[in-house]
């Protein structure tokens, strides 16, 4: 808009524009909202940049500065000038939501619709032009007219049956939309497959032969296909129709389209990605409605032989209603034989299992063929050489045959053999338990009926075998969370017993009095290495042995195998069967027949043995282990909490005995500071007073030597005064109570800096000052911090020509960090960590003033806030101090 040569338009040249002219063009081009700006009563155009697009690029930049009945006269303004009219000669407002306003922007009448709110532009005698407020909502209304279009068509579609009933719903959907679906045609395959049209909408006869025509060409794809056909002019626009698509009616389960629907394309608006989502959608149900018209029909196909199906299933359900409640696996594939071999053709079932190699049967319901063959499967079947067999047991799938081949079985001697049979893989948890064979005395051809049933009885006895076999591991898990639970429960209370307790062994001594109520009759012995041996630490229960308990109170040497394997392994060692004499002699142990060895961690690190030895046969249950490692589990978590209570006990009280030193010393340290101050005023006084006195008595007889030797003397006292003042405000700042409350920092380092430019207003200063923020602290000791780090920042800064003090704060999750900058001397890094010690300067007393107490009472004060301080600098870099706080709970 700044680049047009105005001079050339009606308005002219801006600097000849009203001031009322410049305010709107002003305010249109800093809003981001869509406005028009049209001057005058020839509405001369003027917009921003969020109208642009309005336009298109068929009317931008063209449009500026040319009146709208120019802009527009071929397509939206004799539609609208009657509304402009009611702004400029009436002065009406106008509001418009969804206006249909037909605009030629990019090639072509493209419908467009539009809210839009027209305001005339009142000057002081009449109206000088027009403001429009535009917002494009033409996505939006064509959005809602075709969702409204495929909603009535779902609705319709809903409860169709034939493709007959579908096509007649498809053709009223172009009587709900003429302007997205100004025509539609659909072609259905024939029983044969050829494809013809089924029906048409918005074409007459004439019209649907000439596009019937080029029917060939359209369906060579599978892909939507957009053509250019020969001009068809129908509602609702009279610009003809140029543009149509052939929709391919795919449905995921066909390999081959299900017919073509040929729609023509709005005149108005070109195929965009809207558009075509539309029209794939559109496509995709009715697509879905033919596939149910097909699949209606073939149910009712199916709807006779589903009515015998129901004569088998209803004796079905009486055996699932028993599968349900019956728990032994074999008994439940016996009942399915029994049940299921009655509804086929005479035969007889059998179920076998693999073992030793050989199918061995476990179940069999009728009598086979033959006394022979019936002793040649009874005496098992070679697993390897059995297809019958071995091939449903790695499918996992049903076999069929109606023809059995019993040579491939090599099943021989008989004189007949079964005509047809199936063999069923019964699985639990996913693994091939065994197969359930049907076999008929004659051949058939197993029906879709007869397959549904056997799959069937497949499917509900291997879930029945599977709730078996969870209701056996529940049965077993239940056992081992109640002895686990019986455990945990008596720890559970050792626990709460031994809460002070931290004597390893009378931990590990309580928990093999647990134990050992929870298992067979037996002993616990929990062992130590010392001096080379394994020792006994602890015992529960009589060994049974005179002799036993000897070698036992003896110890046994590291290598007996049943105590040196765990502890190598750091493992359990589970012992079905004790091996008598492998650790010890024979008849010392011929009573004890099972035994288990634990070893006892303590962060990780084997520190001993907890042994269970059994007089009777015993053979460790997954229950058993649960119970004894949960025991040890919970032993090795009871003996690091006493391991690491005994450290902490060691440790409070070796920093109680150094906090106590440490604050006697710190009373003493502050006493003798404050002693000393005091102490040293009355000699330093007397040396001031006599240097005075000596300086009057002497006068004119006083040599410029001795003038200069005073003035050091009466320098030095000054200085040691300082001194004793700064120890005496140091001794303050840590006796002085704190009265905590909420500091502003920014009030507060306000006021300091008002405070220090009264004595520095020959000096050029720059301050930049952060937000700070309020702190809980003592606000008169704070005060004191900021005045001696600014007052520092001030005095190492003053050799350059411009101060410049930086002072700003950082926002740590728990704390408050303050920084002050400056760009003075600065400092050598390596000693940054002596600044903050009492009477430590690294500047000479001749370049810069100071006692060295002013950083050390800093980090008193930051200290006893619970903060911390810190300083950065380098040499002639300037340097930074600061100090962090704890933010308020």
């Amino acid at each position: 808009m700044r680049t047009l040569d105005w001079e050339r338009t009606p308005l002219g040249s801006p600097e000849t524009w009203s001031l009322q002219l410049r305010t709107y063009v002003e305010l249109i081009l800093a809003s981001k909202q869509a406005m028009y700006l049209g001057w005058t009563h020839q509405l001369i155009a003027l917009y921003n940049d969020a109208y642009r697009p309005i336009l298109g690029v068929d009317k931008h930049p063209g449009a500026l500065g040319t009146p709208t009945a120019e802009i527009f006269k071929h397509d939206g303004y004799p539609g609208i000038k009657p509304y402009f009219d009611a702004v400029l000669e009436r002065g009406e407002s106008i509001v418009f939501v969804d206006l249909l306003v037909p605009l030629i922007r990019h090639g072509y009448l493209e419908e467009c619709y539009f809210d839009a709110s027209y305001t005339p532009v009142r000057g002081p005698y009449q109206v000088e032009g027009m403001l429009a407020t535009v917002n494009e909502t033409t996505e939006r209304v064509l959005g809602a007219r075709r969702t409204q279009t495929l909603a009535r068509l779902t609705a319709r579609l809903l409860s169709l049956e034939t493709a007959a009933q579908v096509t007649a719903a498809v053709m009223q959907s172009a009587d709900d939309n003429p302007a997205d679906l100004p025509f539609i045609l659909l072609a259905l395959p024939t029983r044969d497959g050829a494809l013809q049209w089924s029906s048409s909408a918005g074409l007459n006869e004439t019209e649907v032969e000439v596009l019937s025509a080029l029917f060939e060409p359209w369906t060579s794809g599978d892909q939507t296909q957009v053509l250019t056909t020969s001009a068809v002019t129908v509602e609702p626009w009279p610009e003809p129709v140029i543009h149509t698509a052939v929709l391919p009616l795919h449905h995921p389960d066909q390999t081959t389209p299900l017919g073509f629907l040929v729609i023509g394309l709005n005149a108005r608006k070109r195929l965009d990605d809207p558009y075509r989502d539309f029209l794939q959608v559109l496509g995709s149900q009715v697509a879905g409605a033919l596939r149910t018209a097909q699949l209606t029909a073939r149910l009712r196909e199916q709807h006779a032989e589903l009515e015998a199906r129901t004569k088998m299933l209803e004796a079905f359900s009486e055996l699932t209603q028993d599968l349900s409640v019956q728990g032994d696996p074999l008994q439940l594939i016996r009942q399915t034989q029994e049940v299921v071999l009655p509804l086929l053709s005479p035969g007889f079932s059998q179920y076998y299992e693999p073992q030793d190699g050989l199918w061995v049967i476990k179940s069999q319901v009728g009598q086979t063929n033959t006394p022979e063959l019936q002793a040649q499967v009874g005496a098992g079947l070679a697993f390897d050489s059995t297809p019958n067999l071995l091939i449903p047991w790695h499918s996992g799938e049903a076999y069929y045959q109606d023809q059995y081949d019993h040579g491939a079985d090599q099943l021989t001697g008989s004189q007949s053999y079964p005509g047809a049979t199936v063999t069923l893989p019964l699985s639990v948890g996913g693994q091939p338990r065994g197969i359930l064979g049907f076999a008929l005395f004659h051949e058939q051809q197993w029906s879709r009926t007869d397959r549904a049933l056997l799959e069937t009885v497949m499917s509900s006895l291997n879930l029945a075998l599977e709730r078996a076999e969870q209701a056996r591991t529940l049965q077993t898990q239940r056992i081992e969370v109640e002895s686990r639970n019986a455990a945990l429960e008596a720890f559970a209370q050792l626990s709460r017993d031994l809460v002070s307790e931290t004597d390893r062994h009378t931990l590990i001594q309580r928990a093999q009095e647990i134990v050992l109520p929870l298992l067979p009759p037996g002993y616990a012995v929990y062992y130590e290495l010392e001096g080379g041996r394994w020792r006994m630490k602890s015992q529960v229960g009589d060994l049974g042995s005179p002799a036993l308990q000897a070698l036992v109170d003896a110890g046994f040497s590291p290598d007996v195998p049943t105590l040196s394997v765990p502890f190598t392994t750091q493992q359990p060692f589970y012992q079905d069967v004790y091996p008598q004499g492998a650790d010890t002699p024979v008849e010392a142990v011929e009573h004890i027949q099972a035994v288990t060895t634990l070893p006892v961690l303590l962060h990780g690190v084997p520190v001993g043995l907890f042994l269970i030895g059994l007089f009777d046969q015993h053979t460790w249950t997954p229950v058993d282990k649960a119970v004894l490692e949960t025991t040890l589990r919970s032993l090795t978590l009871a003996l690091e909490r006493a391991e690491h209570t005994r450290q902490l006990t060691v440790q409070r009280d070796t920093l109680d005995a150094r906090t106590l030193a440490l604050s006697d010393a710190n009373e003493e340290l502050e006493a003798f500071a404050y002693s000393v101050s005091h102490d040293l005023r009355t000699p330093v006084r007397h040396i001031a007073g006599f240097s005075t006195l000596l300086r009057t008595s002497l006068q004119d007889q006083l040599t410029d030597r001795s003038a200069r030797y005073l003035s050091v003397i009466d320098q030095a006292a000054q200085r040691m005064n300082s001194l004793i003042d700064a120890m005496l405000d140091l001794s303050r700042t840590s006796q002085q109570p704190l009265s905590l409350r909420l500091v502003d920092l920014d009030q507060l380092v306000m006021e300091i800096q008002t405070e220090l430019e009264l004595d520095l207003s020959a000096r050029a200063i720059t301050w930049q000052v952060g937000p700070l923020p309020r702190v809980m602290g003592d606000q008169e000791l704070l005060r004191q911090v900021m005045v001696n780090l600014l007052s520092n920042a001030l005095k190492y800064s003053r050799q350059q020509s411009e101060t410049v003090i930086d002072v700003w704060a950082e926002d740590q999750p728990e704390t408050w960090t303050v920084f002050v900058r400056d760009n003075g001397v600065g400092f050598d890094p390596r000693y940054a960590d002596k600044l903050f010690g009492i009477f430590q300067r690294l500047h000479r007393q001749e370049d810069f003033e100071g006692t060295g107490v002013g950083l050390a009472n800093i980090r008193r004060i930051i200290a006893r806030h619970g903060g911390t301080v810190f300083a950065r600098g380098t040499v002639g870099g300037g340097a930074t101090f600061g100090f962090a706080l704890p933010k308020p709970l």
